[in-house]
């Protein structure tokens, strides 16, 4: 049995946001391979977490680590000067924006706990999520396999989302920097075919190694012949930036136009997001228990309205693996273009497309049960070859 470590800033569980999800849907891709999977929270200020020790306790047992304690690790000293000048104004400037420090988020002593806790654990392979685990890496030799699960390209991350008119600025590499940190690994995991062919391109003539693992989970459950003809338009979604802004624009441009089509139509918004403002239709249930029972299962279609953002579009990818057609912008399907015709329609948030493909998904019942059967067909057979390319990474 292979004992594979988790190296991550993010949980897995419970999984609440785009990040998690992916970690959650990667731990149980290595069990069902028959992997003994252990998991070490490193909590780096950088990337914003919500933390449930009690609950990763309760679902990996002694399995579960925590670097510096759990506490979120502050980094050096240059890092924290850069932090405290970026709230005191720097932030506002696009220069200090795409100004990422990379050095110095771990410090000597969570180095020096890394390694005690790699050498007791003895793992066959250490995945670490994010290029920016990097530091903690270079504390390995090269006896143990290193893979890096990206959830994005960096280079240049926040001039591409200023340039798609979007907010939700984070950090974001240049490409030498993004090159240098994806240097540290044996292998590299792109979650999208773009993302591949950049990471080769950026890695030409170095050891590291690219793969393509894109889905990696279907539910049990899922619509089988068609999804309900109850005219709910379904939305989920944390409250972040791109999630916010994507909502508010659809219920500006599309909404009124799809309940002026229909006035039986209902909008179904799940997750911590929410607005400030009571509108027709429109109904916030806040985070689900059961994404199946409270959400898919009551929808009849589900959008994806947002405007910015990169990396792998998770909830495009959810949506379809329980078998519900997607609307979605180009945006929302980053990554999955390829599946465009098969479930997933596209188009600008501006567009009259938007609202009449809502619409005739919503009156079509034998269109929308072709499209559940398409999204959820396509979303099997992605799963398999990303399966298969994650055995072959492990073993």
């Amino acid at each position: 049995m292979k004992k594979v470590l988790i190296a991550s800033p993010v949980v897995s569980h419970p999984a609440l946001a785009g990040n998690s999800s992916r970690i959650n849907q990667m731990v149980d891709s290595l069990r069902s391979l028959g992997c003994d999977i252990h998991f070490l929270l490193c909590p780096i200020r950088l990337i914003q977490d919500t933390r449930s020790g009690h609950e990763m306790a309760t679902v990996y047992g002694a399995n579960y680590h925590e670097l510096n304690g759990g506490r979120v690790i502050g980094g050096n000293l240059q890092q924290k000067v850069w932090r405290v000048l970026l709230r005191r104004g720097l932030r506002r400037f696009e220069a200090a924006q795409d100004v990422t420090i990379t050095s110095g988020i771990f410090r000597p002593q969570d180095k020096r706990q890394f390694k005690e806790i790699v050498q007791k654990i003895r793992p066959d392979a250490v995945i670490f999520e994010y290029a920016l685990m990097a530091e903690l890496a270079d504390c390995l030799d090269d006896t143990r396999r290193k893979i890096v699960d990206t959830h994005d390209s960096f280079t240049d991350r926040n001039k591409r989302i200023r340039a798609s008119g979007g907010a939700g600025m984070w950090w974001s590499l240049s490409k030498r920097q993004e090159r240098r940190l994806l240097s540290s690994f044996h292998r590299v995991i792109a979650i999208q075919q773009n993302e591949r062919e950049h990471f080769t391109k950026l890695l030409a003539g170095s050891k590291t190694q690219v793969a393509l693992v894109d889905i990696l989970k279907a539910p049990a459950q899922h619509h089988r012949g068609g999804t309900p003809s109850n005219m709910v338009l379904g939305y989920i979604g944390s409250k972040n930036h791109h999630n916010v802004e994507g909502l508010l624009k659809f219920i500006e441009h599309q909404w009124p136009k799809i309940i002026a089509a229909n006035p039986d139509v209902k909008l179904l918004v799940a997750g911590d997001l929410s607005i400030d403002r009571a509108l027709p239709g429109v109904s916030f249930i806040g985070r689900v228990g059961d994404l199946w029972a409270d959400f898919y299962s009551r929808c009849s279609v589900v959008i994806n309205p947002c405007v910015s953002g990169t990396g792998l579009k998770i909830k495009t990818v959810e949506a379809m693996s329980y078998g519900v057609p997607v609307v979605t912008t180009h945006e929302g399907c980053s990554g999955i273009e390829m599946a465009v015709g098969q479930g997933l329609f596209h188009c600008s948030i501006f567009a009259a497309d938007f609202h009449e493909h809502c619409v005739m998904l919503l009156i079509d019942d034998h269109r929308r049960a072709r499209e559940s059967e398409m999204a959820r067909a396509f979303v099997e057979t992605s799963m398999r070859t990303s399966i298969a390319t994650l055995e072959h990474i492990i073993q």
